[in-house]
């Protein structure tokens, strides 16, 4: 008895302790699946796995669905490039075909000329101009190495486009027919006895008169070049847009519309 009220503070928590291992023993023997402390640690593994598997489900998704987003911005990437390649071929392939049809019409200019006046022509890039929005004056890459000199005659494949101005090593500087300082003499081609002068309005057109105040040209005519002057005969220069009857001159007054783009000249041939 005196063991017992010696330990009596020890003992009671011990009983309580040993209680409450009885009771857990007894609900683990009632857990599904398993029994004992088997079955207690197989279901603490389920409930642990659980969750764990769901979590490594998830990652394995999330990043599967990053490479696979990432290898469509590859070939998203790819397609780009290609596309961009394509365009730069279309566009390489468009301006082939423009040079080869300036080309075209340039020979076809140069046979022309060379032909009837049997005069040595060279072809000739144009490599500046003098800022203005016509190529009323611009630069050629030819010059005195090449023969040019001034006042030799510059055609397109269109027809008449002016004269050099100056000349240099490697250079000449040409003076376009729709410079007001120019003057031609023409034709109509339709019946080449129809005689006038022209010369540049400064706004990339022509204008001129009829040496017969009664010369019956008409709107849609085509004026050529004549053998008066410095020019070859024979090369187109424009169509009449109008023409009207100036009273205080006498003279038909003549508006003529370039046969020569002359917003856009990238190569010529100079008649030497």
């Amino acid at each position: 008895m005196k063991w017992l009220k010696k330990y009596k503070k020890i003992l009671l928590p011990v009983l309580m302790i040993l209680a409450l291992l009885t009771a857990v023993l007894i609900s683990v023997q009632s857990i599904p699946g398993g029994s004992g402390l088997d079955g207690l640690l197989k279901t603490g593994t389920s409930a642990v796995q659980g969750p764990l598997t769901k979590g490594e489900n998830g990652i394995r998704g999330f990043f599967g669905s990053l490479f696979r987003f990432q290898d469509i911005a590859r070939e998203n990437e790819t397609l780009k490039d290609e596309i961009a390649e394509l365009k730069r071929e279309n566009t390489q392939n468009a301006l082939n075909a423009q040079e080869l049809e300036e080309l075209r019409k340039l020979a076809a200019a140069l046979d022309y000329t060379a032909g009837a006046s049997e005069r040595k022509t060279i072809a000739a890039d144009v490599i500046s101009m003098d800022g203005s929005n016509w190529f009323n004056l611009f630069t050629i890459n030819r010059g005195i190495e090449s023969g040019v000199y001034p006042d030799a005659i510059v055609v397109t494949g269109d027809g008449l486009t002016g004269r050099v101005l100056e000349t240099g090593q490697g250079w000449s500087k040409v003076i376009g027919i729709i410079d007001e300082s120019n003057k031609v003499s023409f034709k109509v081609l339709r019946d080449p006895a129809l005689l006038g002068v022209l010369h540049g309005d400064g706004l990339a057109g022509l204008t001129g008169y009829m040496l017969d105040g009664k010369a019956s040209v008409i709107e849609g005519d085509l004026l050529v070049t004549t053998s008066i002057g410095m020019y070859p005969e024979g090369i187109e220069i424009g169509t009449i847009k109008e023409v009207r009857f100036d009273n205080d001159t006498q003279l038909k007054k003549v508006t003529i519309e370039p046969v020569v783009n002359f917003k856009n000249i990238q190569r010529v041939a100079v008649i030497l």
